[in-house]
């Protein structure tokens, strides 16, 4: 369907799309006053007619009526969607027309035919997931005289509020990390209002790229007539050269008469261009230049850049330096010496024709972009990638609320490359952690990567996964190393975009990339491990949903989570963000604060068919070892066994109470260092437990308890011996083992009462 037609003298254009309708009726569940949200400009000439495809109650008809430029009206111009340009020239041109853009994507997109003298261009623009402003711009020569016109328009999205919700992304990421959300060679941009420090290439080049022509401008008028003043300045002179005595000099002259060699010191009055004004011109002007050759060369030099630019954007650059390197090599920068600063207001600087606009521009360049909304063209990244850095700082302030207090540790900060790459940190650098009072230990990542190579005891044995966001919990009462994990991956895309009065549903893919993830990713304690063990618990999609919780709760998505711990939440921002993000801080709260490790075990992880997961804060015991000959064997990485005899010197029997739920051995040789599991347990001859010759070997028909012993793993501090209290075993609980400061902090009371 047709959806904008501009004619002018030379030319018709005309835009046309496809289900258009469809992305305009989604479009206006989320962007209230859809009928007034946007508008459209032209310059660089006349335009004889503007028309628009009409809307009626929010349906884009398939007419197109006459509109107007600069006054608010509808947009049809909507992301993930291919627009057809057609421009048919009426009249002949001196040379080929051509549509002028920085990126090759666009410019190669079109294609020219010449008909009678006459040319006609058609080419095909999807803006994918970059929202924002976006200039169409037409170029061409005719009879003799260079024409350049641009027609400019906003590219809307179908998932969210472009006025509330996609602002409201852009200043929850620029709280956070300032500046992330700047991007280069982009198809669209947006202009701010906010004062923001110009600290990084980026914004520097996007404001500078508007700002110039008026610099070059504001130079050249200084240049023409540039500020001067007039300044006391003293020479020595012979009396008869003076032309203009004064009383003094004249008294100084008479009392030496005879003296006709002497020189006098004469007060001259002159006009200087040496002046402050002009000192602050070219310091400022030449930093530009070194600014502007800098920050060309990185982009010109990035490979990424320089396939993606157009010969054309690459000639504009080069006319910028030829234009700016003409001013500073001027003579009349010879006679003007160093700046050093102001100590005081100028009025020149501020009133002066020419000093006023560049310090105007100065100010911008330098302290922030706090102009107009769109004078200042800032190019974003797209949606997509701003959606998933949102979700990770809203789930990072999620968990900030939760646990009540602020992060231990936070690497996230942005990372400059040569000025132009911001972006998030990646994979184990890219940690958030909180320590919780009882010792849990919560840590986010942003996009963890998962190779065949094992780090943090984590490995994918197939093609390498790199999740969106990343949670994992350490908790207290579970072996060293075990941790819950749960995956979170953002997808800006609904399977309903394309279906009018659908509900928000995630895409299929995104579920089924869920399951991948849980399917691929193990837990190894090293590479030789025979058996690895599943390490994600649950996968979660993040998607921009807006329906109400208790709708989203009835759907397949939301009820897979409690049966097999996949599935998806609903994220939006802004104002719609209250209707369910309580589906996720219901989710994040339970599992970081309400939920037991057991209670984890048994009811969130799918296990295997006919198992049940084991107790996980288990029991401890503690065996004092004496005799040296064990010391020496506990004292190296040998020892796979401890045994007692089951009857005491006397005949009392070694009572080890709950052997069932024994689960870790500590030896006390001094005080504790070290724990093993414990694999088995059973009664056998003494004679048994050793191979003959072994230094333990004992030719014996004793009973004995033997606890076969594996993994031996090393406390983070030694539990130190203490005075008093059974000198045969000790009990605690797995969590109690790692909080003990002394052997006696072992509850030996509650294990045997159990």
């Amino acid at each position: 369907m047709d959806l904008l037609r501009l004619t002018t003298n030379d030319y018709e254009l005309t835009v046309r799309a496809d289900d258009v309708d469809t992305s305009f009726r989604r479009a206006a569940l989320r962007n209230t006053s859809i009928e007034n949200s946007t508008t459209y400009s032209f310059a660089g000439g006349n335009v004889n007619k503007f028309e628009l495809a009409t809307n009626t109650n929010n349906e884009l008809g398939n007419q197109l009526a006459d509109s107007a430029f600069n006054l608010a009206t509808h947009p049809v111009f909507f992301e993930n969607k291919d627009y057809y340009f057609d421009v048919v020239f009426r009249n002949a041109t001196d040379a080929e027309p051509i549509i002028h853009s920085s990126l090759q994507e666009v410019k190669k997109s079109f294609i020219s035919r010449k008909v009678n003298d006459k040319y006609f261009l058609t080419g095909a623009i999807n803006y994918r997931n970059d929202i924002g402003k976006s200039d169409f711009v037409i170029r061409y020569k005719r009879e003799g005289v260079s024409v350049s016109q641009k027609l400019s328009f906003e590219v809307f999205p179908v998932k969210l509020d472009y006025k509330s919700d996609y602002k409201s992304i852009i200043s929850d990421i620029n709280k956070e990390f300032s500046s992330l959300v700047f991007d280069v060679l982009k198809k669209t941009y947006t202009g701010f209002k906010e004062g923001n420090e110009i600290n990084n290439d980026i914004i520097w080049w996007g404001v500078f790229g508007q700002l110039y022509k008026d610099i070059i401008s504001s130079a050249k008028l200084i240049l023409n007539k540039p500020h001067n003043r007039l300044i006391r300045d003293n020479y020595f002179s012979k009396a008869d050269r003076i032309r203009n005595l004064n009383y003094e000099l004249e008294e100084q002259i008479a009392e030496h008469k005879e003296n006709t060699q002497k020189y006098y010191r004469v007060e001259r009055k002159t006009l200087t261009t040496n002046t402050l004004e002009n000192q602050f011109f070219k310091y400022s002007v030449f930093y530009m230049l070194q600014k502007f050759i800098s920050i060309k060369n990185k982009l010109l030099n990035n490979k990424e850049f320089k396939l993606r630019i157009t010969d054309e954007f690459k000639e504009e650059l080069e006319q910028v330096e030829k234009e700016f390197s003409v001013i500073n090599h001027h003579p009349f920068f010879k006679q003007i010496t160093e700046f050093k600063g102001m100590k005081q207001e100028s009025l020149v600087l501020q009133k002066a024709s020419g000093y006023s606009s560049l310090f105007r521009s100065w100010i911008v360049l330098k302290r922030g972009i706090d102009f107009l909304d769109g004078v200042n063209k800032i190019e974003l990244k797209n949606i997509a990638d701003l959606y998933q850095i949102w979700c990770f700082i809203e789930m990072k302030n999620m968990i900030q609320k939760i646990l009540n207090k602020k992060p231990e540790e936070i690497n996230l900060a942005e990372i400059l490359v040569d000025g132009f790459t911001i972006q998030l940190r990646k994979d184990r650098k890219s940690r958030v952690s909180f320590k919780k009072a009882n010792g849990d230990l919560v840590e986010l990542y942003h996009e963890l990567k998962y190779t065949d190579k094992i780090s943090d005891n984590t490995l994918s044995h197939t093609v390498n996964q790199e999740p969106d966001i990343v949670l994992r919990i350490t908790k207290n009462d579970l072996k060293e190393n075990l941790q819950f994990t749960y995956i979170f991956d953002a997808k800006y895309r609904l399977d309903s975009d394309d279906k009018p009065n659908a509900k928000d549903f995630p895409p299929d893919d995104a579920i089924n990339q869920m399951h991948r993830y849980r399917d691929a990713i193990f837990y190894q304690d090293n590479q030789d491990s025979k058996f690895p063990k599943k390490e994600v618990i649950g996968a979660y999609v993040l998607f921009p949903g807006a329906d109400d919780a208790d709708e989203v709760e009835k759907l397949y998505f939301q009820k897979s989570i409690s049966k097999v711990n996949i599935g998806a939440y609903p994220l939006i921002p802004g104002a719609k963000k209250g209707y369910n993000s309580s589906l996720l801080k219901e989710f994040l709260e339970t599992t970081l604060e309400v939920k037991e490790s057991l209670d984890i075990l048994n009811e969130d992880v799918v296990p295997y068919k006919a198992m049940k997961y084991e107790d996980p804060d288990a029991y401890v015991l503690a065996g004092f070892v004496s005799d040296e000959k064990q010391k020496r064997y506990f004292s190296s990485d040998d020892a796979k066994i401890y045994h007692i005899p089951v009857y005491r010197n006397g005949g009392r029997l070694n009572t080890i109470r709950n052997l069932d739920k024994l689960k870790y051995f500590c030896p006390v040789i001094g005080g504790v260092t070290d724990y093993y599991e414990i694999i088995d347990i059973k009664v056998i001859p003494r004679k048994e437990i050793f191979e003959v010759g072994h230094s333990l070997y004992k030719d014996s028909l004793d009973t004995y308890f033997v606890l076969s012993l594996s993994d031996k793993k090393k406390l983070n501090k030694k539990i130190e011996v203490a005075v008093g209290g059974n000198r045969v075993f000790r009990y605690a609980k797995f969590s109690e083992l790692r909080s003990s400061r002394t052997i006696n902090d072992f509850n030996k009371t509650r294990q045997e009462d159990e």
